[in-house]
C-alpha cells in the first residue's frame, strides 16, 4: 500500500500482497515504519520483533545516493556532493574553473546550429540523465538550464556540449548547496509559476516553470516546454499557470490525505498582470480567445 490511510475500523482488515512480493523465507529485506511519532514507530518496530528478526538502522544517513543530515531541530538537509564529484572525475573538470551561473547569458538567443554536431552524443545523453538527476532531487537551480539542454539529446551541437559543461562547473562551485526541508513548517502550500515568451529559437515555443513551497520548505518544481505557440507573453504565462494549477490540485489533495495540509485555498503568485487580469476575467476577447479552452480551468478553480 502507498497511499496513507487513516481510518478507525473495529475490525482487522488484511491485504494480498501484489505481484512480485517476496516470501518471508527471502533474508535481508528491508522495509520502513513510519508514523505520526516516534512512539508509534517504536511500538509498530516492538510487536514486528516478536514475529521476525528486525535491526533499526537509526535515522536515514544515504539514500539512492543522496546525502541526509538531520540537525537538532529535526530539519532535513539533501545534498548531492558525491554525485557532483563523480561528474567532474567523469568528464576531467576537476580543476576547471567554477562557472557562476548554469548558463551563459544569452545562450538561448546563441546560433547553436552554426556550431558543428558532436560526432558521438552517447557522452551527451549520459551527462544530461545524470544532471536531469541532480535537477529532479536537490538542485532545482540548475532545472531550467537542464531542461533546456534536454532538448538537444538527438542531435547535440559542440555548443550545447560546453553548455553542459559550464552546469557542472556551476555544480563543481556549489557543491556543498543543501535543499533545506524545515520540521517547523507552517503548513502553508504556495505556488511561484513564471515563464520565458518564445524563448525557443528553433521552434518559438515557451518555457514554463513552477515551484511549490511548503512553508519554507521547496517540495517540488518544474521548468519545460510548452507544447503549443503563444502569441504574447500573457498567453506564455496563462499555459504555464495552468499547468501549474492542474499539478497543484493532485499535490494539494495528497496533502490533504497525508493530514499535513488544511482543506482552503491555495495561493499562486503570478507577475504578469495581463494573466491575472485574463484569469480573474469571464470574457473572452479577440487576443485570447484562440487559447485552447483546456487551459481556461484556471478560471473556474479561481471561482471555487
Amino acid at each position: 500500500m502507498t497511499k496513507p490511510m487513516h481510518l478507525l475500523s473495529e475490525e482487522e482488515i488484511f491485504m494480498e500482497q501484489p505481484p512480485g512480493f517476496k516470501g518471508q523465507d527471502q533474508k535481508g529485506q528491508e522495509n520502513k515504519v513510519s508514523g505520526k511519532t516516534a512512539n508509534i514507530t517504536r511500538e509498530i518496530s516492538k510487536r514486528l520483533s516478536s514475529h521476525f528478526e528486525i535491526r533499526d538502522l537509526g535515522k536515514v544517513s544515504y539514500y539512492l545516493g543522496i546525502k541526509m543530515e538531520h540537525n537538532k531541530n529535526g530539519d532535513i538537509l539533501l545534498s548531492q556532493e558525491a554525485k557532483i564529484e563523480q561528474l567532474l572525475q567523469l568528464y576531467q573538470l576537476n580543476e576547471a574553473k567554477p562557472a557562476r551561473t548554469p548558463m551563459e547569458t544569452g545562450f538561448l538567443a546563441g546560433d547553436t546550429e552554426n556550431s558543428p554536431l558532436l560526432s558521438n552524443n552517447h557522452q551527451y545523453q549520459q551527462a544530461i540523465g545524470s544532471l536531469l538527476y541532480l535537477a529532479t532531487i536537490s538542485r532545482l537551480d540548475v532545472a531550467a538550464a537542464v531542461g533546456f539542454l534536454a532538448r538537444r539529446v538527438e542531435t547535440p551541437t559542440q555548443m550545447d556540449w560546453n553548455a553542459v559543461k559550464r552546469i557542472i562547473r556551476y555544480l563543481a562551485g556549489t557543491k556543498n548547496y543543501k535543499l533545506h526541508l524545515s520540521s517547523t513548517s507552517d503548513d502553508i502550500l504556495c505556488c511561484f509559476v513564471d515563464a520565458d515568451w518564445a524563448g525557443d529559437k528553433q521552434d518559438r515555443k515557451s518555457t514554463s516553470g513552477y515551484t511549490f513551497k511548503l512553508g519554507s520548505s521547496a517540495i517540488a518544481w518544474s521548468s519545460h516546454k510548452q507544447t503549443s505557440i503563444s502569441m504574447s507573453s500573457t498567453e506564455a504565462e496563462y499555459v504555464a499557470a495552468s499547468h501549474a494549477v492542474k499539478e497543484l490540485q493532485w499535490l494539494r489533495q495528497l496533502l490533504i490525505d497525508m493530514n499535513v495540509l488544511p482543506e482552503g485555498a491555495i495561493p499562486v503568485f503570478e507577475d504578469n498582470q495581463g494573466c491575472i487580469k485574463l484569469i480573474q476575467s469571464d470574457k473572452f476577447n479577440a487576443r485570447t480567445k484562440h487559447i485552447d479552452v483546456y487551459h481556461h480551468q484556471l478560471r473556474h478553480l479561481r471561482e471555487k
